[in-house]
Order: C-alpha cells, then structure tokens, then sequence
C-alpha cells in the first residue's frame, strides 16, 4: 500500500520525514550501520546541496527534518537506495544471515530488481507549515530516545543533534536553520 504522505511538487519545503527499516530490524544499535546513515548525509549535504537541521538514528528507524532547493522526493529516494546498498553489503560481510532472510522474506514480491529491502515503502513527508509544528518535531526527535528508555537526556544519544545544539562532540554537523 503507497503512503498517503508525498512529497509537494514545490522545492526548498522544510520536512518531517521517518524512515524505517523493514520488519523493524534493529540494526541500528551497531554502530557501523549507523556510520553508514552519517557517512551518507554528509555527502548528500556535501554534493548534493541537502540540508539537514535536525535528526535522530534510533533503534530501527530515523527521523529527519530537512530541505533541498530543488527535488528533495528524488534525493532522499536516492539516499535510501544508496544507504539500503550498503547497509546490505556490510549485513552480508558480518555474516548477519537471520536479519537478511527476514529483509528477504518481508521484500515486496514487485520489487524484482532487489533480493532484499531494507527500507519500508516511503519516508512519510510532512511539510514543516508553522513554528509551533517545527517546535513539535524538533521535540520529538530529540525525545525519541529518552521516552524510549535508551538515556536519560537528549544529549546522551550519540546519534541525535541534540548534541549538536548542546555543544557535545557529534558525528554530524547539522545545517543552520533561518527562520
């Protein structure tokens, strides 16, 4: 079933995206296929002019808010293609052969051109529309890991810009956002 929530035909939209790994896998609890999501937004901000203000690698799913001046819908199908590769090139080097006959099993039977899928259908796009929505999402992704229960304050996660705006050692510097 397609996502209700798409992309606006319209560029430079600040959005809200979620993107979540098929069956809910849990490999982002190793750092390596953590590595491979901020390895991949520092060249999407580096060479292809994405902007990223805010994120989150949780678990088994990101939560991103970003924008790009032209066609964002392809950048981050583009970016989820690319790190869905990797992801599945480093799954079978350490031998992760469990996690790889679940991202099989759970593929869409019309995705034929792949053995596996990391990815859920989808990012869910939601248009940033007011300040009040923007405070709302920052919120919650930089509660996302202290209401699940990984640390008891935002900066704790490694993984989150939280760190960035509590002037903590981070893997990613975000972009500045102009309101």
């Amino acid at each position: 079933m397609r996502s209700r929530y798409k992309f606006n035909e319209f560029s430079d939209h600040l959005y809200f995206m979620t993107w979540t790994i098929l069956g809910k896998q849990k490999i982002f609890l190793d750092s390596i296929y953590c590595e491979i999501i901020i390895d991949s937004f520092k060249f999407y901000k580096n060479k292809k002019e994405l902007k990223i203000f805010f994120y989150v690698i949780m678990d088994h799913h990101i939560h991103i808010t970003a924008s790009h001046p032209k066609d964002i819908r392809s950048i981050i199908q583009n970016m989820k293609g690319f790190t869905a590769h990797e992801i599945i090139n480093r799954l079978k080097s350490e031998n992760k052969v469990e996690i790889l006959k679940i991202l099989k099993f759970l593929k869409k039977q019309y995705k034929t051109e792949s053995t596996y899928q990391v990815w859920q259908e989808g990012s869910y796009p939601k248009v940033i529309s007011s300040l009040k929505m923007l405070r709302q999402k920052i919120e919650y992704i930089h509660l996302n890991h202290v209401k699940r229960g990984f640390v008891k304050e935002p900066d704790d996660w490694y993984y989150s810009s939280a760190r960035n705006f509590a002037g903590k050692t981070n893997p990613f510097e975000v972009d500045e956002l102009e309101l």
